[in-house]
């Protein structure tokens, strides 16, 4: 975060990856709640096609945004970004109906 692409100082990139941990938070404990509700292969292709979005925005924020845009422009973008990426990551890792369902003896 404090590399050339973004050039941000160490303190609004800290802000950044804590904003990244509470959507990653967020989105499991959503994931969680939903497991009932949503197979798990559907929860794998919502996370994957959900974080492919977040990486491009990423990605493309340094592309997609004008040069004469200003720095909260670009700050909100990566920022947005960055939450889409962190849910929908979360959601994919671990959510399905075997991680909450309680444990069975298959002996």
């Amino acid at each position: 975060m404090c590399s050339e692409a973004f050039n941000f100082d160490p303190v609004k990139a800290n802000n950044i990856l804590t904003i990244y941990w509470i959507a990653f938070a967020v989105g499991r404990g959503s994931g969680i709640l939903l497991t009932r509700y949503i197979t798990s292969w559907l929860f794998v292709i919502i996370g994957c096609v959900g974080s492919i979005i977040g990486v491009a925005g990423i990605i493309g924020t340094d592309y997609l945004i004008s040069e004469d845009a200003s720095e909260a422009a670009r700050e909100a973008s990566l920022i947005t970004n960055t939450v889409i990426f962190g849910f929908f990551v979360s959601v994919s890792l671990k959510n399905n109906p075997s991680s909450t369902a309680p444990p069975r003896n298959n002996s």
